[in-house]
């Protein structure tokens, strides 16, 4: 069964712009397929004595090509310097003059230097635009155009690329052809058929067996004879290997008579003998069908635009709708719009894709044909209603929140519900953490817990719930807080540590307990370590020290610290090691120390110190400013003490040591002396 293509231009004959992919076969050729490959190849065609050398290789930035050619003498060298490509955007628009516009659509990119650098890296395409437009392939440098040669010559070309500085890159394309005009063969079965809506046209081409290339890329509708205007402003495109075509365009009008001359057309530019048609357009009533519906979206509402028709010809408009392309349009307007109007905005419910038609009315009441429809996507911004009553439960046999709630609502494209969570005794607030991971629809939703690892008790976890729609937008979130019942004591205080501040008071801290639900430290002090425990009061659970000021001096304390949680629960204390405390004046330094030697050792005597003195220590060493070491062991209740280790020479310090502990400062160095023989020395 023979393949049929159709177009339909979006409205009028002259807006018949077609999808670049739709010819890709013809304009390249069964033989030329493999050029969506590495391999650059050459395609030669004929017209008169003309041979248009084009290759699908891509020039470099800045270079061109050189073409050589073999007529049976030798290769000879046709370029003496490079043919040169565009250079940049800029250059390739000014190239292609009024071409560029069609060239930036057909490639669907928004600025020149997209342009430009998609046809670029984009074989297909390059190649496709290349023989669809001679001036895409001259600015692409993939055209060199050689004149003069003889009819019925056997000739032979080679391409060379070359960049900037003229040297060559890869190896040449090579290719041959005899010089033999390339002209199409006519189109048969030209028809037309005339509806209510279109003008129908139809014709037949011959396909092409696997490995040929007949060179025809296109086809040529004239009006009013063989030079007249043509019917459309782009080339009808020849699609792949399609023995029928069919051309719908919007009826003229009734009653005309048209004169029509079609003809293919080969990648040179040459036509075939045209085939003639004359149809006689039949009367018609109503207006003609609107031309040139578009439809944007404008966030949250579409605007409709047409190319409106004479206003003494028609009484107005009206827009229909359809959720679904092959859905039933409903009409939309509630009145006929006025004849001069050719815009009107559209509130849709929410968003989706949209399907839009316009008709025209006449003062009688008839309405045109529906237009051609034109789709829009519209963009959802309006947030779904948000869901009520969240439940939040903790199920203590499994360590998890149990969350219900419901929507009374629900979005018609709901996506999914999303679940927040975080702790509320951060400093910071802490961070927002997604609960559900994966989407749901459902009413309730388990959580384990952070990690999966279950919650800490006494904790408080603030949740908030959202729904989100399929466009992303988020309703209102509805917040409640849930605290993890306290099943065990809080966990103590880690590393507490107690010292003496010169006896006036002693400076308790702590680290924090690892209990997520510490509210407050209960600090106690014990005498000795084994006394009775003596509260002395709590402290917010972000303040971890604490002063007594209520001490005396020798006293020997232990402090404990124990946490607790906000219901009040305490756990086990902490305990520090034990402190001394001592007096706030320490003993002054002994005086009137006297040292001397005897075989016996050295005698020392000093003066007592007054005061609430516990004894005395006595340092020694073995020069005046030396490092003097302890003695003796413990205190000397004394002021006389003899050294059995000492010897004439040795120096010493003597120091005082209150009942608190306290030293004073080392009394004065004396040295001691050897004893006396006959009154001499």
């Amino acid at each position: 069964m023979m393949k049929t293509i159709s177009w339909v231009p979006k409205s009028g004959k002259a807006a018949g712009r077609v999808c670049l992919a739709a010819g890709m076969l013809a304009l390249l050729g069964p033989a030329l397929l493999a050029a969506q490959a590495p391999a650059p190849q050459l395609r030669l065609g004929v017209r008169a004595d003309t041979v248009f050398v084009y290759h699908t290789g891509i020039t470099p930035l800045g270079g061109g090509i050189l073409v050589d050619r073999d007529a049976g003498q030798g290769w000879e060298r046709l370029t003496d310097r490079p043919v040169l490509a565009a250079r940049g955007p800029d250059e390739f628009v000014l190239l292609l003059d009024e071409l560029y516009p069609q060239i930036q659509q057909d490639m669907e990119r928004q600025d020149p230097t997209a342009t430009f650098y998609a046809l670029r890296s984009d074989p297909l395409s390059a190649n496709l635009l290349t023989f669809r437009y001679r001036e895409v392939a001259l600015a692409l440098g993939r055209l060199y155009i050689d004149t003069g040669v003889a009819a019925g010559a056997s000739v032979r070309y080679r391409v060379t690329l070359v960049d900037g500085a003229e040297v060559p890159i890869g190896e040449p394309i090579a290719g041959s052809t005899v010089a033999t005009p390339l002209v199409p063969a006519p189109p048969s079965d030209f028809s037309a058929e005339h509806s209510a809506e279109y003008l129908v046209l139809r014709w037949r081409y011959p396909t092409l067996a696997r490995g040929q290339d007949d060179g025809v890329t296109a086809f040529r509708i004239l009006e009013g004879g063989a030079d007249g205007p043509p019917l459309t402003r782009q080339p009808i495109l020849r699609a792949g290997n399609i023995g029928e075509y069919v051309y719908r365009y919007d009826i003229p009008a009734a009653g005309q008579v048209l004169d029509l001359h079609l003809s293919a057309v080969a990648y040179t530019g040459q036509a075939s003998e045209p085939v003639h048609l004359r149809y006689q357009l039949a009367d018609r009533f109503g207006p003609r069908p609107v031309g040139d519906v578009r439809a944007a979206d404008l966030r949250g509402t579409v605007e409709i635009v047409w190319t409106g028709q004479a206003p003494d010809r028609i009484a107005g408009y009206h827009i229909y709708r359809a959720a679904q392309q092959e859905a039933d349009f409903a009409r939309v307007t509630a009145a006929a719009l006025d004849s001069d109007v050719t815009v009107w905005i559209d509130s849709v419910p929410g968003g989706g894709r949209f399907f839009y038609q316009v008709t025209a009315l006449e003062s009688a009441g008839n309405e045109s044909a529906p237009s051609t429809t034109a789709t829009v996507l519209v963009v959802d911004v309006v947030p779904p209603s948000p869901p009520a009553s969240l439940v939040p439960e903790y199920l203590p046999d499994r360590d998890a929140v149990l969350l219900r709630w419901s929507d009374p609502t629900p979005a018609p494209d709901l996506r999914t519900y999303v679940l927040m969570r975080r702790r509320s005794d951060r400093l910071d607030g802490g961070a927002w953490a997604q609960v559900n991971i994966r989407d749901t629809r459902d009413l309730e939703w388990v959580d384990t817990g952070p990690g999966e690892r279950g919650f800490e008790q006494g904790v408080r976890y603030v949740y908030r719930l959202a729904a989100m729609d399929s466009a992303r937008n988020m309703s209102e979130t509805l917040e409640r807080t849930l605290q993890i019942p306290k099943l065990r004591p809080p966990a103590p205080p880690e590393r507490v540590r107690a010292v003496d501040d010169r006896g006036f008071r002693a400076v308790v801290q702590w680290n924090g307990s690892p209990d997520g639900d510490v509210t407050f430290y209960a600090i106690y002090r014990q005498a000795d370590g084994a006394g009775e425990l003596e509260r002395l009061g709590r402290l917010p659970a972000h303040v971890r020290f604490f002063r007594d000021e209520q001490v005396k001096a020798g006293e020997r304390l232990v402090y404990l610290v124990a946490s607790v949680d906000s219901l009040g629960n305490e756990g086990a204390a902490a305990a520090s090691d034990l402190v001394t405390i001592a007096p706030a004046n320490p003993p002054r330094a002994p005086r009137n120390a006297r040292a001397t030697a005897s075989p016996a050792g050295v005698a020392l005597t000093w003066e007592p110190v007054p005061g609430d003195v516990a004894g005395y220590r006595v340092l020694r060493s073995t020069t005046v400013a030396g490092r003097y070491q302890p003695a003796h062991a413990g205190l000397l209740a004394e002021t006389a003490w003899t050294d059995p280790a000492g010897a004439a020479g040795m120096w010493y310090r003597i120091i005082a040591v209150d009942a608190g502990g306290s030293e004073s400062r080392p009394g004065e160095a004396i040295q001691a002396a050897a004893p006396r023989r006959n009154g001499g020395t």
